[in-house]
């Protein structure tokens, strides 16, 4: 994983954390999907019923558009942002438990690691001090199920880049799968 480092000892050992973890980029293959458009209702030329009062009532469309699932691209990437906001504030119960996936979450290996990283984010991101977050967040693949991602994060003290990370999408949600 490159990162890009403008601090010293601080850095480094955030930076050994993240490859502790499994942050580090994932060589997993996806095919690309391609996504149909849906097309809008068509019109029929059947007359319709005259209203029995003087003001037409305007076509109102089916759905309001606030009721609308993301976009899969807008999913992938939400999940990115709170992972990474989880993963550098320590707190567990969002990183692992919401972000995981289960295959991940099965590694002990991959789990003890992530439990030391977390406990170390309270020594490197105190309470009230920059913490990085996700930038430049990239959908490189989507296949079904499977996606990569590649994102940067940063603050006023770090930043690095994180390529191509597997994520998988369980239970309606996207989750972290570069263990």
């Amino acid at each position: 994983m490159p990162v890009r480092s403008s601090t010293t000892s601080v850095s480094i050992f955030a930076s050994l954390a993240l490859l502790l973890t499994g942050c580090a980029s994932s060589s997993t293959d996806v095919a690309s999907v391609e996504t149909a458009t849906p097309t809008p209702n068509e019109t029929t030329s059947e007359p319709r019923e005259t209203p029995t009062t003087a003001t037409p009532t305007p076509d109102v469309p089916t759905e309001s558009p606030t009721t609308e699932a993301p976009s899969v691209d807008q999913a992938i990437t939400d999940a990115v942002v709170e992972y990474t906001d989880a993963y550098f504030a320590g707190d567990w119960d969002i990183a692992f438990t919401k972000f995981w996936s289960e295959r991940c979450k099965a590694d002990n290996t991959e789990r003890n690691g992530f439990v030391g990283t977390l406990a170390a984010q309270e020594y490197l991101y105190p309470e009230g001090s920059p913490r990085p977050v996700a930038v430049d967040v990239e959908i490189d693949r989507v296949a079904g199920s499977v996606a990569t991602v590649s994102y940067g994060y940063r603050s006023s003290t770090e930043s690095g880049t994180i390529d191509a990370q597997s994520w998988v999408l369980e239970d309606d949600q996207w989750r972290y799968d570069g263990c």
